[in-house]
This record gives C-alpha cells, sequence and structure tokens, in this order.
C-alpha cells in the first residue's frame, strides 16, 4: 500500500479537497480531464487510459504501436509552479503531452530536443487554429533549462 493509499484511507475527501484549493481551484479535476479530451480530440486519438496526479507532468506511453494504453500524469503544484493557472494555458500544456502520444510509434528519428520542439509547435498550431491565448505557455518555457530530456526555453 503506497502513502497516497493509506493517507487515503485514513482522511476525509473533503482534506484532499481544502489542499487541492491551496494550489488554486483554476486546475480542478474536471478541468483536467476536459483538456486531456479536448487535446485527444484535436489529434483524433483515444484519450489515454489513464489521467493521474503524480510528481510530474507528462505521458507514459507504454506500447508505441498505440495511444490507448497510455498514461498521463500532471501534477498540479508544478503546473501552478510553471505559471499555468488557467484552463487556456493548462489546453495548451495537455496539447504538447497529446502530441507526444500522437507520435508515438511513427519512428520520424528525432532526438528528445526535436520531438520537444515538435510537440510546443504543435500547441502553438492548435493555438492559432482555435485563437487560444499563449502567453501562459511562451511564459512557462521561457526559462526553462536545457537538459538531456528538453531544450532551453
Amino acid at each position: 500500500m503506497s502513502l497516497l493509499e493509506l493517507l487515503q484511507d485514513l482522511l476525509p475527501d473533503s482534506w484532499f479537497n481544502d489542499v487541492r484549493m491551496n494550489y488554486g481551484p483554476e486546475l480542478s479535476d474536471d478541468m483536467i480531464v476536459q483538456s486531456v479530451q479536448e487535446a485527444s480530440d484535436f489529434f483524433n486519438i483515444e484519450n489515454p487510459m489513464l489521467i493521474a496526479e503524480d510528481f510530474t507532468t507528462g505521458v507514459c506511453p507504454n506500447m508505441d504501436m498505440t495511444p490507448m494504453d497510455d498514461i498521463l500524469i500532471f501534477n498540479r503544484e508544478q503546473l501552478l509552479d510553471m505559471g499555468i493557472t488557467e484552463k487556456e494555458g493548462l489546453d495548451l500544456v495537455m496539447t504538447h503531452e497529446g502530441a507526444h502520444r500522437a507520435l508515438q510509434g511513427l519512428n520520424l528519428g528525432f532526438n528528445s530536443h526535436q520531438e520537444e520542439l515538435c510537440c510546443d509547435f504543435m500547441a502553438g498550431v492548435r493555438a492559432g487554429l482555435n485563437s487560444i491565448d499563449v502567453s501562459q505557455m511562451e511564459d512557462s518555457l521561457a526559462d526553462t533549462p536545457v537538459s538531456d530530456s528538453h531544450p532551453g526555453g
């Protein structure tokens, strides 16, 4: 049994809701699920098998040949630290993650930085097509330090 499961057994649901509210009511469970659904629809792919709150925001693709077994994880604190506080910013983050899902199994030869930039580009495409404000996404990426998996801002 994980610590989270133990806490869920010991503490009332209202306690978890109160904690979530400290991170801001803007990123509700319903908003996250809706944002993931809309990003999946944009790429014409099935919703991920599971959407779960975890230590970071990203996607675990599992088998490369299908997006149906994907697990999308998110971390409210990370998103808020990145400046993602509204649905439009969240929609673009979920579009970025949806692009990872849509690219799996295509064997395009991208290195990790190229794939990240492609996913950012696709978030921009969705923003342009749907008149979504990109400022939260832009601001969240501007000061990103370079790493093995992600290019610098």
